[in-house]
């Protein structure tokens, strides 16, 4: 979030949860902790509906990646069999990342899987109805088991409505927006999300400089996908690292100028990264691809991080010093966390700020 969403969040947070108490204590009554308890409930139905997730990708043979209960820093993270975990600071949302292991089938699994969140909340809802029935659940009363009952259903009942309505959601679909389009999934969404694990191999081999394998791999992975952009991308990233400036810049063009709205934002970044990287850096393409990039989404940490380090290749250490501090405040250990620490020792190092600078260091 900008400073600006973060401010107007908790004033708003703090506006509401004044309100709670103050209505609350004023003639309290314990039906007046149903609103508390659905907050309460919402936590462990979050974690059910995730988990329900990913039971149902692991049963229909998907290999579960990622894991994730909440928003903002992470507050612990681990693994259960193969699936990284995490928890985070603000559990009000989550995410599973599944990976399909063959194309045979993948728009009926991938309908059963994004209905599996909203389907285990379903399948709790159903359990409590045939053991209490509906009348009995909510008749009037201010027993306080009987309100915690009425909040969790209340609760289930709200989360399932919220996960099953159809929208986007960033670069991802809600539940209900998942279920409709994955029937009509098209064979180049199918060929992207097959990929997925091999083009992450490749950007790990990118990271450790094994730059001719990750191009051979590449090359490999074109010829059996000619038709995926996003292995296009990167294909001109891999031939930049390789030192074929010129031939990434044409080609990052071409891909730049070609592609619709949705998928110009990787290629802008991609476009700002083969300047950083060069040799003569052309300072009019970078500062255009991001200009653009921030039309796109002006908050977002990677754009922020790669004008920041523009700025100190531009010996504008002063300017980029507290943008990358902020930026590195926001990522929390995501993708883009050693190229802000690497630009942060410099400027901090140039600015003379030595202790810091042997900090950052130790960090990356």
């Amino acid at each position: 979030m900008t400073t600006g969403e973060r401010w107007f969040s908790g004033i708003a947070i703090t506006a509401f949860s004044c309100a709670l108490l103050m209505d609350l204590f004023t003639e309290y009554s314990a039906v007046k902790l149903s609103v508390l308890l659905i907050f309460v409930f919402w936590i462990p139905l979050l974690v059910l509906h995730e988990c329900g997730h990913a039971f149902v990708a692991a049963a229909v043979g998907w290999r579960v990646r990622e894991m994730v209960i909440g928003f903002g820093p992470t507050l612990w993270r681990g693994r259960i069999g193969d699936t990284l975990v995490k928890l985070r600071l603000v559990p009000l949302e989550g995410y599973v990342l599944p990976e399909p292991q063959g194309a045979a089938g993948m728009r009926w699994k991938s309908a059963l899987v994004y209905a599996a969140g909203p389907g285990a909340e379903l399948a709790l809802l159903g359990i409590l109805v045939t053991i209490f029935g509906w009348g009995q659940i909510f008749q009037e009363t201010e027993a306080m088991a009987w309100i915690a009952l009425q909040s969790l259903v209340i609760a289930i009942i709200l989360g399932v409505v919220m996960n099953l309505l159809p929208f986007r959601v960033g670069h991802g679909v809600s539940d209900g927006l998942g279920i409709l389009l994955s029937p009509f999934m098209t064979q180049q969404t199918i060929d992207e999300r097959l990929i997925a694990a091999e083009r992450d191999h490749i950007i790990q081999l990118l990271d450790k400089g094994e730059w001719q394998a990750a191009y051979t791999e590449t090359t490999q992975l074109i010829e059996k996908y000619p038709d995926s952009r996003s292995l296009a991308a990167l294909h001109t990233q891999t031939m930049a690292a390789l030192g074929q400036v010129d031939t990434a810049r044409a080609r990052v063009r071409e891909q730049v100028a070609g592609s619709d709205k949705a998928d110009k934002l990787p290629l802008l970044l991609l476009q700002a990264d083969i300047e950083l990287a060069a040799e003569s850096p052309d300072f009019l393409t970078l500062d255009s691809a991001l200009q653009q990039a921030k039309k796109l989404t002006p908050a977002q940490s990677a754009i922020l991080a790669r004008q920041a380090a523009s700025h100190v290749l531009k010996r504008e250490e002063s300017i980029a010093a507290p943008l990358l501090k902020d930026v590195w405040r926001k990522i929390d250990g995501c993708g883009d966390d050693a190229f802000v620490l690497l630009y942060l020792t410099i400027a901090a190092h140039r600015l003379r700020e030595f202790d810091a600078a042997a900090r950052f260091h130790q960090a990356f």
